[in-house]
């Protein structure tokens, strides 16, 4: 009998499950001869055999994965134990009598000697399959814990779990249900790469205390994508490498308190136009106080076009003037609520036409911004011809249009 002793009246499961293997260990060995190997293999699999079926216990009677002793749980494999644990509750329902893998309150160690962050040690979790609703709810990983090529085939639930050596999930990890990960801690470094989120994914409420980066990771389209209320402390990095997609294929929720960035995150080609409008007003405000970096690529609108201007060429002061003549211009003659930013990069000024309002897709919204910035090039080749549309045309507002913008741009010639 395991003496953990959880928050919420439940007991320690895995005493009566190596009980339960050991009797159907026995009872394979009883059936001799190959006419019976079938039969064996499906009450005993032949490769659990190298499985030691009998459950450590420390000073404390407490079992080898809820234990406290450190040192006792590394001489005693638990690493080793912990994969073959994943093995035997994947096997058979008739064995476990439950649909899920209750890891609740585990303490899980490193076998493996590692430099990397704050660790001496690193948890291979890699090329693991879990085929049922995962717990690891209230679990401390207090050495590294290395998830590459995982496949969670079912629900995964780390809520309040807290990763003290630094985490890595990595290289074709799949998250196919829903993932929870709120109010998990992040002492050291955490890194989720080329990781897939098939089903909702939850981050709120969770605290990263050190450098932590979200590279080319995938959220479904159709799912619930969170990061509310996170806490940062040094920087969390949104940005994608070699994925095409940009981050947030779809709506995402971003509500961040500031005095929770102690840190700065950091965007990179992410569609930030799919962030709450409200909750993206307050990551701009925070931007100009340096908690938010918004970087190369991303997409702040959901209807933009962008013009580059070499500088070299046309004086930057004058590119500004014309863009917001432009601006005005189509503000007055297909009524666009159309406003214009800039960006400086050596001599390139980048001029980003937006608008929030309209309901227009982007390729037709882009095709009326082109169309009109075809006229407007005509005009800047030959001022005076937009005087001449200005008296021509018969739509009032189109007029007053013209005759605007011939104002503005008189004063340039």
């Amino acid at each position: 009998m395991c003496n953990h002793e959880y928050k919420t009246d439940i007991k320690c499961p895995y005493p009566e499950l190596y009980k339960k293997w050991r009797e159907r260990k026995n009872t394979a060995e009883k059936l001799k001869g190959d006419i019976n190997r079938s039969l064996r293999e499906k009450i005993f699999p032949e490769h659990f055999l190298q499985y030691d079926l009998n459950l450590p216990y420390d000073s404390n009677s407490i079992c080898l994965f809820h234990s406290k002793d450190l040192e006792w749980k590394r001489k005693n494999q638990f690493t080793k134990r912990f994969r073959e644990l994943i093995d035997l509750l994947n096997w058979d329902d008739e064995v476990t009598n439950s649909s899920k893998m209750d890891f609740e309150d585990f303490i899980i160690v490193g076998n493996d000697p590692v430099s990397w962050g704050k660790s001496e040690f690193v948890a291979r979790l890699d090329n693991l399959v879990f085929h049922k609703y995962v717990n690891f709810k209230n679990s401390q990983f207090l050495d590294y814990a290395y998830f590459s090529n995982v496949r969670f085939n079912s629900y995964s639930y780390f809520k309040n779990s807290e990763f003290h050596g630094g985490c890595k999930f990595e290289k074709g990890t799949i998250f196919h249900g829903s993932t929870n990960f709120q109010n998990c801690t992040f002492e050291d470094y955490c890194y989720f790469k080329k990781v897939e989120f098939k089903g909702s994914a939850y981050f709120d409420y969770c605290h990263f205390k050190n450098t932590s980066e979200f590279t080319d990771v995938i959220f479904t389209e159709n799912q619930a994508t969170v990061f509310d209320n996170i806490k940062v402390n040094k920087t969390l990095h949104y940005k994608n490498v070699v994925n095409i997609k940009r981050f947030f294929g779809h709506s995402v929720q971003f509500d961040i308190n500031p005095e929770d960035l102690l840190g700065k995150i950091i965007f990179e080609d992410a569609n930030l136009y799919r962030i709450e409008k409200k909750e993206l007003e307050k990551l701009r405000a925070l931007e100009k106080e340096d908690k938010v970096e918004i970087g190369k690529n991303c997409e702040k609108y959901r209807l933009q076009y962008e013009v580059i201007l070499d500088t070299e060429k046309l004086d930057e002061t004058l590119g500004k003037d014309l863009a917001l003549a432009f601006t005005e211009f189509l503000r007055l003659s297909i009524k666009l609520d159309i406003d214009v930013e800039f960006e400086s990069r050596n001599s390139i000024l980048l001029v980003r036409y937006f608008d929030t309002t309209s309901e227009d897709s982007q390729p037709i919204w882009q095709q009326r911004i082109i169309d009109e910035l075809d006229s407007f090039a005509e005009i800047l080749e030959n001022i005076e011809s937009c005087r001449i549309m200005a008296m021509q045309e018969i739509d009032p507002e189109r007029r007053i249009a013209f005759w605007d913008l011939f104002g503005r741009l008189y004063k340039f010639y």
